[in-house]
């Protein structure tokens, strides 16, 4: 993955990372977390290019293991997580930022807060009905940025639900409009695609 950093001098404010650090901590993770995932992406203030970052932001969408007739089984990626917390390679993050037991209800997680080489993780999961262009480039932000995209579709009559864009208007009323790389949503809400390092 190349990074564009933006212009401006690097300081380290406490709790915060350079980018150096948490890009490398990221494709570690990444790695580790491969072989539960059809496909996972670094994401938030990471791809963006920052000069410092708080967390490590993933988009990921899991494997499935097939059940005995033919269906969709097991989440590889909960299963994988598990195994590199157990391995003490990886920990689960509690609301007050630091780490708890296994927390309960795993099966079917869009959501996982985790804790990597010392640095938060937030792990987004792309399941039904959301869209990977959709999550990708909100998770990407920058909030704002982020933001402006939701208000954007609604004018152009969408609405952004479940993590996918939604017809509001005419025949096609509360039909999906397709977005499954980040720059079909971006365009479908009305914005011209920047690479992330250029996102405002």
């Amino acid at each position: 993955m190349t990074t564009t950093h933006r212009q401006g001098t690097y300081t380290n404010p406490t709790g915060r990372h350079s980018h150096a650090t948490a890009l490398r901590a990221a494709e570690d993770l990444r790695a580790l977390l491969l072989d539960g995932c059809e496909r996972i992406e670094i994401a938030g203030s990471i791809r963006r290019g920052a000069l410092d970052v708080k967390d490590i932001e993933l988009v990921t969408e899991a494997k499935f293991r097939p059940d005995l007739f033919g269906g969709v089984g097991d989440d590889m990626l909960n299963e994988v997580i598990r195994l590199r917390v157990r391995e003490k390679r990886l920990q689960w993050r509690g609301r007050g930022g630091g780490a708890v037991s296994e927390p309960e209800n795993l099966e079917g997680r869009r959501y996982y807060a985790l804790i990597f080489q010392g640095i938060p993780v937030d792990l987004f999961n792309v399941r039904p009905p959301a869209q990977w262009g959709a999550i990708l480039a909100i998770r990407t932000g920058p909030a704002d940025y982020a933001r402006n995209l939701v208000t954007r579709a609604r004018e152009r009559g969408f609405k952004c639900e479940d993590g996918r864009l939604l017809y509001c208007e005419g025949s096609s009323a509360g039909e999906v409009r397709a977005t499954p790389t980040e720059q079909e949503f971006i365009e479908a809400c009305g914005y011209r695609y920047l690479p992330p390092h250029q996102r405002r």
